[in-house]
């Protein structure tokens, strides 16, 4: 079968996390976080923030991640970039397009890191994304197996190299790890998860890639049945050996593939989102070169990470709620930080819903409907529905301790009356007796003490009642 060469491609290794510490105060140390040049120890800022170029997407939508809306509240997080200076602070090849050789189980692939990007949302979700940039002309068949190892990024952590001039004929080899690249670039913060992670590092990546296939690509039966050969690798980053269901290449019967062009079909999974494309050898190539291409790398990559957003918050969401007690009983036992982490939790959950999901994006068809499609395959709408549940749940465990506490009330409010019924009784007691004994009846006083032994009995144990009910209700 023949190999498919690159027109043009983009692949974006993303790394995603949650973060302990509040949105504010983390945007506030990466903003803030410094290296020093070497030339002259001046200090300067690692990341500088960003915005997307968006295309007719809603106005609220646009801003969501922006920097220079006036709009300042409707942004819902925030992009940096890494500058271009601070490469070297991390180990980096000083120019973007330099080539690193990759070399997993006895494989050699080259790429450049042309660039890294560091996502942080208000939900305390965020995500590092490296632009892999492979050579022109790369063969399709080894970007695939080539993305396939490096959404392992645990598991081949040690395979990346470059070699570094230091003389006129000498070099260094310099190893890179995108695991501790990712611990290094949120080292001033604390991280809580990498949501899949070995030894507190992270363990995978998903991969987001595009290709527009060679001009050899004809548009004919054999042909077709490659490219969606192509497609359901590339959106599941599965080496060629994986023997796929038929289903998995049929376009029309496949809720994972979207053909939103004539030459152009979408894939997503949970493992990644790919987009293949083909030219026709018309007019429409230089739009399929040039504009679209960037659309891939902007419009239609913010839309992706903003549904990640959604999918891995409603993860955290359920992280979280998992640490909260397991009993009433033991919400009862810590309850003034085990009411605090609920009521918390709860109003995340609630401004993620009014501020986080949204299913309308776009003024363009294709957009809303690769939107949706994203959505749908990360199953966002059975995620909600998880979320109200969990949030029904918390405000049932509020009611449970409110009516645990009204009873509590009403048993106090019965002890007190009791202990007033008894003194009562004690007072109308000792009048009785006195009156007895000092009246003319019975003329043999000996009668007395046996009217007086059962009223004082039964104060007695009227009075071990209450104390006992005090004492029960402390306990509690």
């Amino acid at each position: 079968m023949y190999r498919y060469k690159s027109e043009t491609q983009s692949t974006f290794l993303i790394v995603p996390f949650a973060i302990k510490s509040s949105y504010e105060e983390t945007i506030e140390k990466i903003t803030n976080a410094e290296f020093v040049k070497k030339k002259n120890n001046e200090s300067e800022k690692i990341w500088k923030e960003e915005s997307f170029n968006q295309h007719r997407l809603f106005a609220h939508i646009n801003r969501l991640i922006d920097k220079d809306s006036i709009h300042k509240n409707e942004a819902i997080g925030t992009r940096f970039a890494l500058k271009h200076e601070a490469r070297a602070t991390f180990n980096l090849p000083k120019n973007n397009n330099d080539l690193m050789e990759f070399t997993p189980d006895g494989q050699k692939f080259q790429f450049a890191i042309s660039g890294v990007h560091f996502y942080l949302f208000e939900t305390q979700t965020g995500f590092v994304v490296f632009d892999i940039k492979y050579p022109i002309g790369q063969e399709i068949d080894d970007i695939i197996l080539c993305n396939y190892y490096l959404k392992k990024i645990y598991q081949y952590k040690d395979e990346l190299r470059y070699f570094k001039r230091t003389g006129k004929n000498t070099y260094d080899e310099e190893k890179v790890s995108f695991c501790q690249l990712v611990q290094e670039f949120l080292s001033n913060v604390t991280v809580d998860t990498y949501f899949e992670e070995i030894k507190k590092l992270p363990s995978y990546a998903l991969i987001y890639s595009s290709v527009l296939m060679d001009s050899n690509y004809n548009s004919v039966q054999d042909n077709n049945k490659q490219l969606l050969t192509y497609l359901f690798r590339m959106r599941r980053s599965f080496k060629e050996t994986y023997a796929a269901a038929p289903s998995e290449y049929d376009p029309d019967n496949n809720d994972e593939i979207i053909q939103l062009f004539e030459n152009s079909f979408w894939g997503v999974s949970l493992e990644g989102a790919a987009h293949i494309a083909y030219l026709k050898n018309d007019e429409s190539d230089t739009f399929f070169k040039e504009t679209h291409a960037a659309n891939i790398r902007d419009v239609y990559f913010y839309l992706y990470i903003l549904v990640l957003n959604q999918y891995y918050t409603l993860q955290y969401f359920s992280i979280l709620a998992s640490r909260l007690p397991a009993t009433l009983e033991e919400y009862l036992e810590d309850k003034k930080d085990a009411q605090k982490d609920m009521e918390s939790l709860k109003s995340k959950m609630v401004f993620f819903i009014l501020r986080c999901s949204f299913k309308q994006v776009s003024f363009i068809t294709h957009q809303t409907a690769l939107y949706e499609m994203f959505r749908r395959v990360l199953r966002i709408e059975d995620l909600m529905d998880e979320l109200h549940l969990e949030i029904e749940a918390l405000s049932s465990i509020t009611e449970m301790e409110k009516s645990k506490r009204s009873k509590k009330i009403e048993n106090i409010i019965l002890a007190v009356t009791t202990g007033f019924v008894i003194l009562s009784t004690i007072n109308d007691s000792t009048g009785l007796i006195s009156f007895i004994d000092n009246s003319h009846w019975p003329a043999n006083k000996s009668y007395t003490p046996w009217i007086a032994t059962p009223l004082w009995g039964g104060i007695g144990l009227g009075g071990i009642y209450l104390v006992r009910k005090i004492l029960e209700l402390r306990k509690k």
